[in-house]
């Protein structure tokens, strides 16, 4: 069985008070790969 994680994200500049800030947001989504079936299930979504 094989367990792993899409994962994407995309970074966003504010100004918080004239003062530039990164924020980074990623999200991830859990996959699992059943090795009898060779069958790829996209368990739950999650931030």
């Amino acid at each position: 069985m094989v367990q792993g994680f899409l994962a994407d994200g995309w970074q966003a500049e504010i100004k918080l008070n004239g003062i530039p800030e990164t924020v980074t947001y990623v999200f991830r989504i859990p996959f699992l790969i059943d090795d009898d079936s060779k069958r790829v299930r996209i368990l739950s979504v999650y931030a």
